[in-house]
């Protein structure tokens, strides 16, 4: 139990910290600082210029994952949208010459963008670089439920200017320009309380590379969805300062980021009556990962098929494995020796099973606590099916992800039972019988 406090003690103050660094940079200009944007670093670069990248970065915004900006209205959408549900956002690359604010917090000047050309010299036409661009942008919706769709018009306002408009200008306007050349900048983008925006350095080399680009568009996708820089700088996270191809799109602990600020792409099922459907079939065993609860208020309801007779069977763990994670502070994003996160240990985990009416409770699992699985076995349902739900008793209020494990096993019906028993006893007694007449 000391374990478990203490590791839910670092979740809480992860948040906590995070901000209070918030609090602390924004309240020199209060409600400014969401306009500012976020630089992400390109690989290679000189450990000088990085910590004065990371001085730029710290004065733009909440600093870790999970308690970053978000969206509350979208041009899909509508406005209202609270945490934990899921958005649409659409995305368009801004017509060459279309005005770009400059950014002196990372060294930008005015010019206006010349992505299109940029990436039509680089990777030979539209349907090329488009590709790509959506490839980086739908590995956000890899579990969290954030969807991204190509948005064809935009009217040429400045970047950063207007919010999206269904058929005139999207949600997230991507631009790009000569921003400082080799090394540095590769790129930044707004919080969504500044418009979501991202700009990217057509003179960096760093960008002709189709999995540098990826990554950047990818890195900068979660800024634009309300992330925040996180440490160390061990490449094992796409939203740390400086960009790495040691893998593709958003890891681990990026993505639960997403899954605090937008649930996971089963929402919205957190009453019985919009129950998500798993793909759950009879006589099968499914997995499912990449599910979250987004805080301590969130439910997840999932329909069992109706059909037959069935038993159920479910395995519930909390996802992921411990990994360093820390807070950048000023110009620093340490390494070596850091608090360990343990992902799994944020809310304890509760399973559940409701008959056909979704009220009548026939099982449920609360055994192990923060941090460890829940199990259920021999659960039997009537032929109308019935529902499964995961929510928490308690914990830290953030994002809990979870893998689940569902077997459906078909329960042989009464009449079946009967005929099968009646054959038994049949051949029972022929054999009796052939065993009384047989030559002593």
């Amino acid at each position: 139990m000391n374990v478990r406090l203490v590791q839910a003690s670092w979740a809480d103050r992860r948040k906590r910290c995070a901000l209070g660094i918030a609090v602390l940079l924004f309240s020199a200009a209060p409600g400014a600082a969401l306009a500012q944007p976020v630089a992400c670093i390109a690989e290679g670069t000189p450990a000088g210029r990085i910590a004065e990248h990371l001085v730029a970065a710290a004065q733009a915004g909440p600093l870790a994952a999970n308690v970053g900006d978000r969206w509350d209205r979208t041009a899909t959408d509508g406005s209202g949208i609270s945490r934990g549900e899921p958005i649409t956002l659409t995305w368009s690359v801004v017509p060459d010459g279309t005005a770009i604010d400059g950014a002196p917090t990372v060294g930008d000047g005015s010019d206006p963008s010349d992505l299109r050309a940029f990436l039509d010299n680089h990777y030979g036409n539209f349907a090329t670089w488009s590709s790509i661009v959506q490839a980086a942008l739908d590995g956000w919706s890899d579990g969290p439920g954030v969807t991204f769709v190509y948005e064809p018009n935009d009217d040429g306002l400045k970047l950063s200017s207007a919010q999206g408009v269904d058929g005139v200008r999207a949600d997230i306007r991507i631009g790009g320009h000569n921003i400082d050349g080799n090394f540095g900048t590769v790129a930044y983008a707004f919080f969504p309380g500044g418009g979501g925006d991202m700009v990217i350095d057509t003179a960096d080399t760093f960008n002709t590379n189709q999995s540098r680009l990826h990554n950047v568009v990818a890195h900068e996708a979660g800024h634009s969805i309300g992330l925040g820089h996180t440490c160390p700088s061990d490449s094992t996270k796409l939203m740390e300062p400086v960009i790495t191809l040691a893998f593709a799109g958003p890891q681990f602990d990026d993505l639960l980021g997403a899954h605090r600020n937008y649930g996971d792409e089963q929402e919205e099922n957190d009453v019985v009556s919009e129950s998500a459907d798993l793909g759950l079939a009879i006589d099968s065993v499914t997995n499912v990962t990449g599910l979250a609860l987004d805080g301590t208020g969130d439910d997840d309801w999932y329909e069992v098929p109706a059909g037959s007779l069935t038993e159920v069977l479910i395995q519930l763990d909390p996802a992921g494995t411990p990994y360093p994670l820390s807070i950048p502070t000023g110009a620093s994003c340490p390494g070596g020796t850091q608090p360990t996160y343990d992902p799994r240990d944020i809310q304890d985990l509760v399973v559940s099973v409701y008959d056909f009416d979704g009220t009548t409770l026939l099982a449920s699992s609360d055994a192990a606590g923060i941090g460890s699985g829940e199990t259920l076995d021999d659960v039997r349902l009537s032929t109308f099916g019935g529902y499964i739900e995961v929510t928490n008793g308690g914990g830290v209020n953030d994002a809990q992800a979870y893998d689940i494990q569902v077997t459906l096993v078909p329960e042989a019906s009464t009449t079946a039972l009967r005929a099968t028993a009646l054959l038994v006893i049949a051949a029972l007694a022929h054999a009796a019988r052939r065993r009384s007449v047989a030559p002593r």
